[in-house]
């Protein structure tokens, strides 16, 4: 049974609308495609599909570079792959290498220059700003914990232990919290290499105080530049080395009793 016009149900009231549940229903005019010249019902687009669309877009953003590229096509020194969804064979593969490795034996190739780097590092830094690199460490078994009722991903099983060493100190009263990767400390006058550093845990020694705990099994060049550039730019900022050579002794005095995840303690 249909809605009449002015019937209450409750507190609404159901009006019946018999002239289509479109607002634009009616208004379809017959148009041209302005990018491969089809003709089509619609009242609002000017492309008959959404590669038209996306043709009639091309080149618009970077339109200095989308002329540099119809140049280099027009006089073969730049050679067009078409996109399809068949993976490269081994021939393609071997030409692709080839070329760059060209590139990259010429000093004088965009690659090798300053500008290539800077524009690389710069984009590097606005990944990390938005926390889309994050990368784990390759000798390391990163993944998922369970840390006393917590799931919280660590880069490193060595993390993991360690954070179930802080939560012993909680239970010891000898700290009071600790938070893990929260701050991440930028070298602002640094324009390529290292600029930023994120340490591993923070940790409230009283609701006021609080220190960087970093744990390094072994010091790579970039850790080393991490470190000093701390204290050179954040002088303030306590940061404390947890090693090797610590790790391992808070393992073998303390490892059974917290349960460590590794195997053999």
């Amino acid at each position: 049974m249909g809605n009449k016009k002015g019937v209450k149900r409750g507190k609404y009231k159901i009006i019946s609308n018999n002239k289509g549940w479109f607002k634009n229903e009616g208004k379809f005019l017959e148009k041209k495609c302005l990018i491969c010249g089809t003709i089509f019902k619609s009242y609002k687009s000017n492309y008959c599909s959404h590669k038209c669309y996306t043709d009639s877009n091309r080149g618009k953003k970077r339109p200095e570079h989308a002329n540099k590229m119809r140049e280099l096509i027009k006089t073969d020194k730049f050679k067009k792959f078409k996109s399809t969804n068949v993976a490269w064979n081994k021939e393609q593969r071997k030409e692709m290498s080839d070329r760059l490795k060209k590139r990259w034996k010429n000093k004088d190739d965009y690659l090798n220059s300053d500008k290539c780097r800077q524009n690389l590092s710069d984009i590097a830094m606005i990944n990390c700003k938005k926390g889309i690199m994050n990368i784990g460490y390759s000798r390391a078994k990163n993944g998922w914990y369970n840390i006393n009722g917590k799931k919280i991903f660590f880069r490193s099983m060595w993390e993991a232990n360690y954070a179930l060493y802080l939560d012993f100190l909680i239970k010891q009263k000898e700290i009071v919290k600790w938070e893990f990767e929260v701050d991440t400390f930028w070298f602002l006058k640094i324009k390529r290499g290292v600029r930023s550093y994120k340490p591993d845990f923070k940790v409230y020694t009283s609701k006021k105080d609080f220190e960087y705990h970093e744990v390094k099994g072994w010091m790579d060049s970039k850790s080393k530049t991490k470190i000093k550039r701390m204290k050179i730019y954040y002088p303030e900022i306590k940061i404390v080395l947890i090693d090797a050579s610590v790790y391992k002794d808070i393992k073998n005095k303390l490892g059974r009793l917290i349960c460590f995840f590794e195997e053999n303690l």
